[in-house]
C-alpha cells in the first residue's frame, strides 16, 4: 500500500505534462487513513500487527497526525505542479469523512458526529464565484454551469447519519447549531 500511494502522489505530479489537452483525472488516495504507513516526512513506519489487522484503528493519534502532514506535503506538490503546467486546471481535494480518532466505533456524543462529518473540501475554479453555493453537493453542479454551459439547479446542504435503527436521520441543522456554538 506504502508503493501505490507514493506512485499516486508521482503520477499526479506529472498528470498534466504526459499530453495536452483537458483531462478529467480522478484519485482515491487511502491516507491518512491506518494503518499508518509514513512519518511526516515521508519515512517508512511499520505498524504493529493490532494496527494491520485493523484492531487498534484510530488509537494512535500520533500516527494520524504524522501521516497527515505527509499527506499535505504531498498534496501541496502536487497541486503547484498542476497549475504550474496548466493555469487553468479545476482542482477539487475532498475527503470522503471526517476524521475519528477519539473513539473506535459509533460515535455517542454529538461532538464526535460533528468530527466525522467535517470533511476535507478544497476546490480550485479559476474565474468562478460561487462561494454562496461552494458546498460538495453542488461541485459538479458549479463545473457544469460554468464551463458545459448547463443549468443545473444548486442543492441545499444536508448532512445525514443513520440512528440505532438503521434510519437515515436528517441532522444538518444539528450540525450548524453545534458549529455556531
Amino acid at each position: 500500500r506504502r508503493d501505490i500511494i507514493k506512485c499516486t502522489f508521482n503520477e499526479l505530479s506529472e498528470i498534466t505534462t504526459q499530453n495536452s489537452g483537458p483531462k478529467y483525472v480522478f484519485s482515491h488516495i487511502v491516507i491518512p487513513h491506518p494503518p499508518f504507513l509514513f512519518g511526516p516526512n515521508g519515512e517508512n513506519v511499520t505498524p504493529d500487527h493490532r494496527e494491520i489487522s485493523g484492531l487498534q484503528s484510530w488509537e494512535n493519534p500520533q500516527g494520524y497526525i504524522n501521516q497527515l502532514i505527509y499527506a499535505t506535503n504531498e498534496v501541496s506538490t502536487v497541486i503547484k505542479n498542476i497549475i504550474k503546467n496548466d493555469p487553468n486546471a479545476i482542482i477539487i481535494v475532498q475527503g470522503d469523512t471526517g476524521t475519528a480518532t477519539m473513539f473506535p466505533s459509533t460515535p455517542t456524543e454529538f461532538k464526535d458526529v460533528y468530527q466525522i462529518h467535517s470533511i476535507l473540501y478544497a476546490i480550485r475554479i479559476p474565474d468562478v464565484d460561487n462561494s454562496n453555493t461552494m458546498i460538495p453537493v453542488n461541485t459538479y453542479r458549479i463545473i457544469f454551469n460554468n464551463y458545459f454551459d448547463m443549468d443545473y439547479e444548486y442543492l441545499e446542504q444536508h448532512s445525514y447519519m443513520l440512528d440505532q435503527n438503521n434510519v437515515w436521520v436528517d441532522i444538518t441543522e444539528k450540525l450548524r447549531e453545534y458549529r455556531s456554538d
